[in-house]
């Protein structure tokens, strides 16, 4: 055994059999040979220039150098492992070499490997070049500086580290593999250098990684000075943009992800197909990012650069942090037949709080809130377009385009949005099927907030009347209205929400908000929008409401009358309305189009019963045809008649212009007592009674769910029976499972 000692071997001499210990070291050169030698811990077995020999066993802690070639072939006794280390020197070569569970391979500069294997805890270090290295789950390789490594294929769990100054070709990055880039790399979208399946590319500190794609559970990381171009993120990959790092020319589709910590830099890059990039607060945008296909855009406020929302697919822009964003947006679209738009959302801004909407110039938009404050956006185009204002389930603005600004008027010169005809512009109007021109001669907008609570008509929700509802062509495009905008059928008016079928014309409850505009010819007159025959303003006193964008005072003259001032009659009638609502619902079905919402359930049972003080609930005792008996405790002086109550245009059809809330219709009430019968009448009588809807009829009377009835009685002290004669009731919606205002009958 040598140990502590130094053997050299020349020409023609041999050692074999022997240990080298710690501190011992045997060196063959110049035709001296080695064989069957123990490398142990410490020991050091040195091959020079013409030296050689074989079947060595390298062991735990031993060291092998080599400066000439030598055939490893993979020899388990070769292999270095738990801190044994092969040095390939210049000049040396090493053919299938292994390198495990703690064991170093070093290849120096002018030193060749080829065909080398690292697996679990292994590693090989690289100056000089090597080929075919196979890198196993728990391998590591290291191309330092002035190293090359040649087709290496990195399996799952296994890294390759590339540093400045190194060089790879043909690199192949298998599932679950790892290679970290501090170089000048391209990938190439090359499919051998995929990350996916937990794989991974980090781009080291002065690395540039050039066509790199990651997908499918892969990840590309850029870290502080590192820089990604021209990368593909597709289905299930991530780009990951930490401090310092910056990517630039990135392509993003199907589930793809990005996300931009503080500190990091995107640039220009395309979002698309239900894609999400993410950036948090301190991130930079330098350059453009394009959204499309309903992709999802979160940045700060602070952010800068610019977002093109481009596609119809409810591209979702999200701002956070306070102040006034300092990024520029452009590209507001619609999906046409859906109601669908492109969306800003603010989370440092409720949609409650907002007081006013303003436009300082054609290009921002600024939110005035209840606490005095503003935020002002860059919007391209913003003022032409309008809006709408929409909330998150966290009451967080969503500000999106509106387009009862978009409704295409047609004029002798075609189509105009109507957002952009002023008065003394020339419109074509039609009469008796004729079309001739006409001048506008007044023209304004108003806005409008919804009323939440109340019934999607009395809320202010616009009718929404999809492309192709009424016919082939009509509307050529989704058209949105106020529900009480009239529309031409038959020579007649008609309100929109008479024809509301919850298919083909709904209510779109996407608004909180919304701007809308009107223009008027100097007679009332039937105008075409979006290919669809409607009617232009009739001044019936509400000018007021409206705003011009002009510094000139108008005096209005007197109100207009329906009666007296329409271009055709007013039909609200249900023999006029019911046909054609039936009819364009028979057309909806054939488009194959669903139900816009819920469909409510209907009931007949009136749930008729009496409260009397102290919210006694007194039920039927009998029914005796359509008069139905109570029995009056004694003492009880006063009594709600108390059913359920509903409104006939939602819970029979739009097709009824019957918009009161009602309950059952109650004709005689007779009161039966010990002393005789009396008949009461109040309801009858008194046009004030609490809970009585109209006077209508001298025999019967409507309720409105809670109505008022004093007795009168003559012996308060005993009990008696009450009888009331319901002449009609129902149908009511079901409490809890109404969508009001889009029932389709």
């Amino acid at each position: 055994m040598l140990s502590g000692a130094t053997a050299t071997v020349t020409s023609g001499g041999t050692i074999a059999g022997a240990t080298i210990g710690s501190g011992g070291v045997i060196t063959a050169s110049s035709g001296g040979s080695v064989t069957s030698t123990f490398i142990g811990s410490g020991g050091t077995l040195n091959y020079f220039s013409g030296g050689f020999g074989n079947l060595n066993d390298l062991n735990a802690g031993g060291t092998f150098n080599l400066a000439r070639n030598f055939i490893a072939n993979h020899n388990r006794y070769l292999t270095a492992s738990s801190g044994a280390v092969i040095n390939v020197l210049s000049g040396g070569a090493l053919s299938g070499g292994d390198a495990l569970s703690g064991g170093t391979i070093n290849l120096s500069s002018g030193g060749v490997a080829s065909g080398t294997i690292v697996s679990g805890g292994g590693t090989l270090a690289v100056l000089g070049v090597t080929s075919a290295t196979s890198i196993l789950s728990g391998g590591a390789v290291t191309a330092l500086s002035g190293g090359t490594v040649a087709s290496s294929n990195i399996s799952s769990g296994g890294e390759l580290t590339v540093s400045a100054g190194a060089v790879t070709t043909y690199t192949t990055l298998l599932a679950g593999g790892t290679l970290n880039v501090g170089n000048n790399f391209a990938a190439n979208h090359s499919a051998s250098k995929l990350a996916v399946s937990g794989g991974a590319i980090n781009v080291l500190s002065g690395g540039v990684l050039s066509g790199g794609d990651a997908g499918n559970s892969g990840t590309i990381t850029v870290s502080g000075n590192g820089s990604a171009v021209s990368t593909f993120i597709s289905s299930g990959g991530v780009l990951d943009i930490t401090s310092g790092g910056i990517a630039m020319t990135t392509a993003v589709s199907g589930g793809g992800s990005v996300y931009v910590a503080s500190g990091g830099t995107v640039g220009d890059t395309t979002i698309s197909s239900g894609a999400i990039l993410t950036a948090d607060a301190g991130s930079v945008i330098s350059g453009n990012i394009i959204t499309t296909s309903g992709a999802t855009v979160t940045i700060p406020s602070t952010a800068g650069g610019t977002v093109t929302l481009n596609g119809d697919d409810n591209n979702s822009l999200i701002i956070t942090g306070q102040g006034n964003p300092n990024t520029v947006i452009m590209g507001f679209s619609e999906k046409s037949g859906t109601g669908i738009t492109d969306g800003v959302t603010f989370e440092s801004v409720k949609t409650d709080d907002v007081v006013t909407v303003q436009y300082p110039d054609e290009n921002h938009v600024m939110f005035t809130l209840k606490d005095g404050s503003t935020v002002t956006v860059n919007i391209v185009g913003v003022k032409s377009v309008g809006y709408k204002l929409a909330s998150t389930t966290d009451d967080d603005l969503i500000y999106e385009i509106c387009f009862l600004a978009g409704a295409l008027i047609e004029t002798p010169d075609g189509t105009v949005a109507v957002q952009n005809l002023r008065e003394g512009d020339d419109i074509l109007t039609w009469q008796n099927g004729v079309a001739s021109s006409n001048k506008i001669s007044w023209a304004g907008r108003a806005h409008r907030f919804i009323s939440r609570g109340k019934s999607h008509d009395e809320a202010g929700y616009p009718v929404r009347i999809v492309k192709d509802a009424v016919a082939p062509g009509v509307p050529f495009e989704d058209l949105l209205v106020t529900s009480e905008h009239c529309l031409f059928f038959e020579n007649r008016f008609i309100p929109a929400r008479m024809l509301v079928n919850g298919r083909s014309i709904f209510y779109d409850t996407s608004f909180a908000s919304y701007e809308y505009f009107h223009i008027e010819t100097e007679d009332h007159s039937v105008i075409m929008a979006n290919g669809m025959l409607t009617e232009s303003y009739l001044d019936t006193g509400n000018r007021h409401v409206f705003r011009q964008d002009t510094n000139v005072i108008t005096l209005s003259p007197r109100a207009k009358l329906w009666e007296e001032d329409a271009a055709a009659v007013l039909d609200v009638s249900r023999e006029f309305a019911e046909p054609l609502f039936h009819r364009l619902n028979e057309r909806a079905g054939e488009m194959g189009l669903d139900f816009n919402g819920h469909m409510p359930a209907l009931t007949t049972d009136a749930d008729l019963h009496l409260i009397a003080g102290n919210n006694m609930l007194i039920r039927p005792a009998r029914q005796v045809g359509n008069k139905v008996i109570f029995m009056l405790p004694a003492c009880v002086g006063e009594v709600i008649i108390a059913s359920r109550s509903g409104r006939p245009a939602d819970a029979v059809g739009p097709y009824i212009d019957d918009r009161r809330n009602l309950g059952v219709l109650v004709g005689q009430i007779t009161l039966m007592e010990a002393s005789g019968t009396s008949v009461i009448d109040m309801h009858l009588r008194e046009d004030s009674a609490g809970g009585w809807s109209g006077l209508e009829h001298p025999a019967c009377r409507w309720t409105t769910g809670r109505a008022h009835l004093s007795l009168c009685r003559s012996n308060p002290d005993t009990v008696g029976l009450l009888s009331v004669e319901v002449i009609s009731a129902g149908p009511y919606l079901l409490e809890g499972d109404v969508t009001k205002g889009s029932l389709t009958a």
